[in-house]
């Protein structure tokens, strides 16, 4: 950790070793202030005896920016998959007709989607309107879809499922560190492997850092919820797991396991984001978590995702920082991203 207080702190790029995530926002503000943006947290790999006389570290990386008025200004081209809206009200100045469907199409939202909005919206895209004003109301159809799904409150018994580890160990860090810091939730973790190894050492240190107790799952186990929502580590389901995934369903229904989130990478393409959808309903998924959004080029696709999983997402990830903020109001998250406001 840095040992002495910066007092007039350069813009650039700093680096902290810390003990928890609580000393990482405390040395944040008072080296950097309160502009200081998070680039990564990550756990510090250490050995045993490590762990033992010094405790669990955490390597965070933060930045702070140059002033605004040092900025150049720019004006940067539309990104594929995002309606810019000052993009779209330069269309809209225009003298020439603007064709609403093929805009939306360029921008990666299907017939099939269109079609849907226009059917079970009632909502015409070939009215007569601004271009701006046009694509904001398209987005506004879009969240009262998937506003209209079933809401269904966390449970007790909470676990992450999804293909890829450091997805799933992402979305659930992420959402660990809002559940205790930010709602002030009693937590616990509960690690599960089946015939293979699932690795948890960083999980393990970010535990003892966020201060989240963490016990390893046996079958002749009584695991109890009466004092804290117990978090489930399981393996992920796909080709990489083998025959393990009908050991993940028993071991859902027979622990009573009833929120079951599914993990998916914006980044990915839409097909295999598809297959993980699938994967998802089969285990009895009840909400969504989109991770990476940063790196997403096709906003369309996630609105796709969905709409055809008709889950209510429970949070969208920005980034990769534990400690990065998190879309807790997922919908507003997406439709700002998808307008080119956030």
């Amino acid at each position: 950790m840095a040992s002495s207080v910066l007092k007039s702190p350069t813009p650039g790029t700093y680096r902290f070793i810390v003990r928890s995530v609580n000393e990482a926002l405390a040395v944040l503000k008072a080296q950097l202030g309160p502009e200081a943006r998070v680039l990564s947290v990550r756990p510090v790999r250490q050995s045993f005896l490590q762990r033992i006389f010094s405790g669990a570290k955490l390597e965070v990386i933060a930045e702070l920016a140059a002033p605004e008025s040092a900025r150049e200004v720019a004006l940067a081209p539309p990104v594929p998959g995002v309606l810019s809206a000052t993009y779209a009200a330069g269309l809209a100045r225009g003298s020439r007709p603007v064709d609403l469907r093929a805009a939306l199409k360029a921008a990666g939202f299907s017939e099939a989607l269109l079609w849907r909005v226009e059917t079970e919206r009632r909502w015409s895209i070939s009215v007569e309107k601004p271009l701006g004003d046009a694509l904001a109301e398209f987005v506004r159809e879009l969240r009262q879809l998937i506003g209209a799904f079933r809401a269904v409150p966390l449970s007790q018994r909470v676990v992450f499922i999804g293909s890829s580890q450091a997805d799933k160990s992402l979305a659930l860090g992420q959402w660990l560190t809002w559940e205790v810091f930010q709602q002030g939730t009693k937590c616990r973790v509960c690690h599960v492997e089946f015939s293979r190894p699932n690795p948890c050492l960083e999980l393990e240190v970010f535990c003892d850092a966020v201060g989240v107790g963490l016990t390893h799952y046996t079958p002749d186990q009584r695991v109890s919820d009466e004092d804290a929502r117990v978090y489930w580590d399981v393996p992920c389901f796909g080709a990489s797991a083998g025959d393990e995934t009908p050991q993940l369903a028993d071991l859902l229904r027979q622990q009573a396991i009833e929120t079951r989130v599914l993990v998916l990478n914006a980044a990915y393409e839409i097909e295999s984001l598809r297959a993980g959808l699938r994967a998802g309903r089969s285990l009895g998924a009840t909400h969504v978590v989109l991770t990476q959004l940063d790196e997403a080029k096709d906003v369309g696709k996630l609105w796709e995702i969905l709409l055809e999983g008709e889950m209510r997402p429970l949070f969208f990830s920005h980034d990769g920082n534990l400690l990065g903020p998190i879309g807790v109001d997922p919908l507003d998250f997406l439709a700002k991203k998808t307008l080119g406001k956030g």
